[in-house]
């Protein structure tokens, strides 16, 4: 007893849900210690890191000269492996600053993650001092740290992210169905900035974009036009200009990706087995992911589907919350054949013709 009392102050295990655009940790024993964005600053010359996180999303359209901020993760998968490498280095490093050694980390990841994204992501986390890299389906994670898994009911998780979202069927004893679409939060404000360009001609920044969708985004059209001031540039001479960007034009522009999303949700739920699909229209659907926090899109899901559908508490979280509660429990761990790797899966974007 009192060596593992001991060993839990100098050595833990870590969840990570290494997102395209946040990253959360989960370190046992602590919960979640680290919430940060998936972004890096580097030095375009030398590819010296300059800061993760936070302080290289501040700098986002602001770069110094000589320096790049970017995200090193594009849907859901790495599209930068130096950059990925140093920001998962820097992030495992502020998640035990206080000297405590981490010898196991459990990545939460899609399904589509190929077998060279998880050969970069265990070479990043060794690099960094880990001694063993696991991987767990975000599906899976999503539903325990959803708390919605149950012994005799057959679930539904849709985990929208920012660069992908993932469409999976859990029952008790684990992962029946799992695919991924590569489209989800970063395409719904993309689609909001290219809305107002085209009807408008005004140039507007992501973060202005991401501000618009989180104020007024809607996946039904609202009751009430609500507007917001917008102080951009104009594409037609480069010179500023004002305007009111309403309610019903940004749920317009979200319609563009939702209804793609739905698309996905109904071909999915084509190829499940009958006595699979039933268990879901009983138990319904539970989103996760912070493209689950539109508003009414819980709505618009059911309406659509005919199927229950709910939000989870704390949708942000739920992956790492759910990988945790795996590094935590062996014994949970082992009952979900959680392994080093993962098979190799088609995802739906490739499925059904449609394109990030």
């Amino acid at each position: 007893m009192i060596w593992k009392r001991i060993k839990g102050l100098l050595i833990n295990d870590l969840a990570m849900d290494l997102g395209t655009v946040n990253t959360l940790i989960y370190s046992s024993g602590d919960g979640i210690v680290l919430k940060e964005p998936s972004t890096i600053a580097t030095h375009k010359h030398s590819g010296a890191m300059v800061a993760i996180g936070r302080d290289a999303e501040r700098m986002f359209g602001r770069e110094p000269y000589g320096v790049a901020v970017y995200h090193p993760l594009r849907n859901g998968t790495i599209a930068d492996f130096d950059g990925a490498e140093k920001m998962i280095q820097g992030f495992l490093r502020q998640a035990c600053s206080r000297g405590r050694k981490y010898t196991r980390v459990l990545f939460g990841i899609p399904i589509s993650a190929t077998d060279v994204e998880r050969h970069a992501l265990t070479e990043a986390a060794r690099q960094a001092g880990v001694n063993k890299v696991e991987f767990v389906d975000e599906g899976l994670a999503a539903a325990l740290g959803s708390g919605m898994m149950s012994e005799d009911q057959t679930k539904m998780v849709i985990d929208i992210g920012g660069g992908t979202t993932n469409f999976s069927v859990i029952a008790s004893y684990g992962v029946l169905l799992s695919r991924c679409l590569k489209i989800a939060g970063i395409e719904m404000t993309q689609a909001i900035i290219d809305h107002i360009h085209q009807k408008h001609h005004i140039l507007i920044g992501y973060p202005t974009a991401e501000e618009i969708k989180i104020q007024l985004g809607s996946a039904i059209p609202p009751k009430e036009n609500a507007t917001r001031p917008v102080l951009e540039k104009s594409s037609m001479d480069g010179t500023p200009h004002t305007m009111e960007v309403c309610a019903v034009d940004v749920a317009q522009a979200l319609d563009k990706t939702i209804q793609p999303i739905l698309n996905g949700v109904q071909f999915f739920l084509q190829q499940v087995a009958p006595e699979v699909a039933r268990g879901i229209y009983h138990s319904g659907i539970v989103l996760t992911g912070g493209g689950s926090l539109l508003r009414n899109l819980e709505e618009r899901f059911a309406l659509e589907l005919g199927v229950p559908v709910q939000r989870a508490e704390n949708p942000l979280e739920a992956v790492a919350l759910g990988a945790g509660q795996l590094v935590e429990d062996r014994g949970l761990f082992k009952k979900f054949h959680v392994m080093d790797g993962m098979p190799e899966s088609n995802t739906l974007t490739e499925a059904y013709g449609l394109t990030p």
